[in-house]
């Protein structure tokens, strides 16, 4: 392999392409973009929540539905 000290890595250009977007961008789009960081995760906790809702509700229903198959599966056995 080559020794590093002979291809010396330089790239000033890399170092302005990072910085020139975050130079761009003012206040007003910082503070825009908080907003609609707040406005998507108040979105997501409220799916979250919903979501929660349902698997407490088809925890009971399929518990129901587990319930009624093994009571009739009973009552068929017992004629």
């Amino acid at each position: 392999m080559w020794p590093c000290f002979l291809f010396p890595f330089r790239a000033p250009e890399t170092r302005v392409v990072l910085e020139s977007p975050l130079e761009e961008i003012g206040v007003t789009e910082i503070l825009a973009m908080r907003k609609q960081l707040a406005k998507i995760s108040g979105r997501l906790q409220n799916l979250e929540e919903q979501y929660m809702g349902w698997r407490q509700k088809e925890l009971v229903v399929y518990s129901m539905l587990v319930s009624t198959c093994l009571l009739n599966t009973w009552l068929w056995r017992r004629r």
